[in-house]
């Protein structure tokens, strides 16, 4: 801290410390007394201000740095704010105590409605499941195949873009639905490729497995979610090419033949609601996709990145911890 900013909130004390040997000199002049004597009387004042200000000073420091310890960590900061020393100081806590407890008001009428929301779009997401069922069911007893086919297609997309609208909503608390554990992850990733198998069929993409980890470390929940965002998006934009998943000890690696993507859009891909270029051509496209990819990438400490050239295809790498990761 400067001790010119100290200097200028104590003006007043100095000017004061100023004023009171002025005063002293001026009274011994006009009253003849001796001058020596109230010089000092004047040098006692200097010596007696000097001492004040050192103490006030090193109190001051101490304040201030609470003060900005406080403002660092603003949900502590009710706590960590010293006691306040005026009248004035006392009126300026009770107004931060009064915004305060305006603002965990609001926190909590938020969360609340956070969690009201959840609990709709969660029976909501259970809801539709049922009639989706049924007409999948429907579906499966026409005798058009290719009509079948398609319908059972956007039975499929209806069913994933339902679980992605809870998924949305519960990615804001997802550290409370972390399990970390070691799980086979041959099975995990062939169990994730089987829900796109009509996907793949339709679109007249190969699919191959190669070497993959023996085991990860991470949610295999969630690492399953993050999985099928990505073949999603691999089997949509490669019609006709090849898919392929291969990894080793803690990488994972989807490579497709695609149309691939530009490298304008490269940087964006994982903002929220961004689609690109391809986004123009698959105009169902919404960009949720890959923001809840790498949302869910951050909290489970998994590197992702993409490479990509266009008219060629896509890279994406995730790169999993090997030891659980606590803050």
């Amino acid at each position: 801290m400067k001790i010119s900013v100290y200097l200028r909130d104590r003006l007043h004390v100095i000017i004061l410390a100023l004023l009171s040997a002025a005063a002293v000199l001026l009274v011994a002049l006009l009253g003849h007394e001796s001058m020596e004597l109230a010089f000092y009387a004047v040098e006692l004042i200097g010596a007696f201000s000097l001492i004040y200000l050192a103490y006030d000073f090193w109190r001051y420091r101490a304040r201030l740095k609470r003060l900005r310890a406080a403002a660092e960590r603003p949900s502590l900061m009710q706590k960590e704010l010293p006691a306040p020393k005026t009248g004035i100081e006392q009126g300026y806590r009770t107004i931060l105590d009064g915004l305060y407890r305006e603002i965990e008001k609001a926190l909590s009428e938020k969360e609340r409605e956070s969690r009201n929301d959840e609990e709709y779009y969660t029976l909501w997401v259970h809801q539709i499941k049922t009639p989706i069922a049924a007409l999948r069911l429907i579906a499966g007893e026409l005798e058009n195949r290719e009509a079948k086919a398609d319908i059972l297609t956007e039975l499929f997309s209806i069913e994933r873009y339902t679980d992605l609208a809870l998924q949305y909503t519960r990615i804001r608390d997802i550290s409370g639905d972390i399990v970390i554990e070691r799980f086979d992850a041959e099975k995990a990733v062939k169990k994730c490729v089987k829900k796109f198998a009509p996907q793949f069929i339709r679109m007249k993409t190969s699919l191959s497995i190669g070497m993959l980890p023996d085991d990860i470390l991470s949610d295999e929940k969630w690492f399953s979610f993050m999985l099928e965002q990505i073949i999603s998006n691999a089997v949509k934009y490669t019609k006709g090419g090849e898919v392929c998943i291969e990894g080793k000890e803690r990488i994972l690696t989807v490579k497709d033949t695609g149309i691939g993507i530009r490298p304008e859009d490269l940087p964006r891909i994982f903002e929220k609601g961004y689609t690109g270029f391809n986004g123009r051509i698959d105009n169902r496209a919404s960009g949720i996709g890959l923001y809840l990819t790498e949302k869910v990438a951050k909290a489970l400490a998994v590197k992702i990145t993409v490479e990509s050239e266009p008219g060629k295809g896509t890279r994406i790498t995730l790169v999993f911890p090997d030891a659980v990761v606590t803050d």
